[in-house]
């Protein structure tokens, strides 16, 4: 029995460290879509062997159903703008951090209706290779903090 109690308490411990448990920050961000949105979710690390990490989920809701993808996530990553090109096509601004995985087309499905959702990156390469101002990056290159504008 006592050591069940110990190998519980280094599950815990393990677990906590790790980066499993309630993100430090959740930020969700409609959609011009009814019922999409986009789940930005922040963990904070303990330093060097824990590093912070990014979750953005795709989401949608209707008639009482949910759904809802990763779309990507990665240690550091900072989105600094989010933009709609389209109702249903997102330009994410990503100038740092590591990507672990990215997907740039979720459908996700409720009661038979069925949304996809596709996911522009911008990283910080694509903004330093864009200093020409090319207009495919030039909404990422302005400077400004996180800015969420409909079409």
């Amino acid at each position: 029995m006592k050591r069940l109690t110990v190998w519980a308490r280094v599950g815990v411990a393990v677990a906590w460290l790790s980066g499993c448990g309630k993100p430090n920050h959740v930020t969700t961000v409609q959609l011009p879509v009814h019922g999409l949105s986009y789940t930005f979710e922040e963990y904070n690390g303990l330093g060097p062997p824990d590093a912070d990490f990014t979750r953005v989920y795709a989401n949608l809701v209707r008639g009482g159903k949910s759904d809802r993808k990763l779309v990507l996530d990665g240690e550091y990553l900072l989105v600094s703008k989010v933009l709609w090109l389209r109702p249903n096509i997102v330009l994410l601004c990503v100038p740092e951090g590591i990507t672990s995985s990215f997907s740039n087309e979720v459908t996700l499905s409720t009661d038979g209706s069925d949304e996809t959702v596709y996911t522009v990156l911008r990283s910080q390469a694509d903004l330093a290779a864009a200093g020409d101002g090319h207009a495919r990056t030039a909404p990422c290159s302005d400077g400004s903090k996180t800015v969420v504008s409909p079409p």
